[in-house]
């Protein structure tokens, strides 16, 4: 419901005939301005119903950002099926996006929530078990050259944890050996906002492209990172004995160049968006264990990630993501992570397209 509010310049000594006159003014302007937005509105290119936002004011410098909250779920029941057990299996998922970002001049100061938590129960493991867990804060201030506004120097921090413990859970006890020694069908990994991983880097960043279809950044630097990990655990199994092998995290400090390079955009009028990561960074200084004989390059931490959405309606799509991790000093395994979700989403506040620049002279 549009809400109209008639300000009034007059003062006591003006008289009611110029107090009306003005608020009819101002009634008539309003509607004039209504009048206009609907009839520039085509519905045509619509092609998912409108819902009610809240939008963030938009001005060519300042604050803008957006926050979305979104949630999965997926149910699955079988009985008297073949090679399946009797039972029902039960996926839910919650999922935050956020962002605030600033822009003033030369400046620009983006910053970054995203969380994902899915929660899984199957007639084996009679519980619900964690498969997905992840807060990324991230916040990076860039400074555009003023003759070669894509190009400029850049300081970024980022903080990876997870939110709640993490357990192997089992349907029969099994062996476990290595850092703990016992049987039992569940143990305790890792506790709550561990591992926590903490990124510092400041470099040169460069956007070669940047449309709506395809965006790339560059970021070129000196990275300091450090993995909080002391008194977790981490699976190290080897298929080819019966028990399970488990090792100690220890606190890795590291620091050394890092490269990283971000791919986005948005195909089939928005129906289709994408974002791709890949980041690597070689670990010249390190904290070493004295008995670790591998290279720096042995060492390169690699992170790989893919992201992919197919908007069904402005609700709801059909979400793809794929996370590969490779920290060898904290654990030297291929930490592979794959979702296919059905989503839901809302959009508490709504990021407002950037106004049409007009064309050149």
């Amino acid at each position: 419901m549009q809400r109209l509010i008639v300000t009034s310049a007059g003062r006591g000594s003006r008289t009611r005939s110029r107090r009306q006159l003005a608020a009819l003014v101002g009634v008539l302007a309003s509607a004039a301005l209504l009048g206009n937005a609907a009839a520039a509105e085509d519905p045509k290119t619509r092609y998912v119903p409108d819902k009610p936002v809240i939008t963030v004011p938009l001005t060519q410098e300042g604050w803008v950002g957006d926050l979305s909250l979104g949630s999965s779920v997926a149910l699955s029941q079988s009985s008297n099926v073949v090679g399946r057990i009797d039972g029902t299996s039960f996926a839910v998922g919650l999922k935050v996006n956020g962002a605030l970002d600033w822009t003033r001049d030369v400046h620009e100061w983006r910053n970054s929530l995203t969380l994902g938590e899915t929660f899984t129960r199957t007639p084996a493991v009679d519980q619900f078990v964690k498969t997905n867990d992840q807060l990324l804060l991230e916040s990076i201030y860039l400074y555009h050259l003023r003759r070669l506004p894509w190009l400029g120097p850049f300081a970024r921090f980022k903080l990876t944890t997870a939110l709640f413990p993490g357990e192997d859970v089992r349907a029969a006890p099994v062996s476990y050996v290595g850092a703990v020694t016992r049987t039992a069908d569940t143990l305790r990994l890792t506790d709550a906002l561990t591992p926590t991983t903490l990124q510092e880097m400041l470099g040169v960043f460069g956007k070669p492209l940047d449309r709506k279809d395809l965006a790339l950044e560059l970021k070129a630097g000196f990275e300091a990172r450090q993995m909080i990990a002391d008194g977790q655990l981490a699976l190290a199994d080897d298929a080819a004995t019966p028990e399970v092998e488990v090792v100690a995290l220890q606190h890795v400090v590291q620091g050394g160049p890092s490269l990283g390079l971000i791919a986005k955009g948005q195909l089939s009028e928005g129906r289709v968006l994408y974002a791709g990561l890949a980041e690597a960074m070689i670990p010249a200084i390190n904290n070493q264990a004295s008995g670790d004989d591998r290279s720096t390059l042995e060492l390169t931490n690699v992170n790989l990630e893919l992201n992919l959405s197919f908007k069904l309606v402005s609700w709801a799509s059909v979400d793809y993501q794929l996370r590969a991790v490779r920290e060898p000093q904290l654990i030297d395994k291929w930490q592979l992570q794959n979702n296919l979700l059905l989503s839901f989403s809302y959009a508490l506040i709504e990021r407002p397209a950037p106004p049409a620049t007009k064309p050149a002279s």
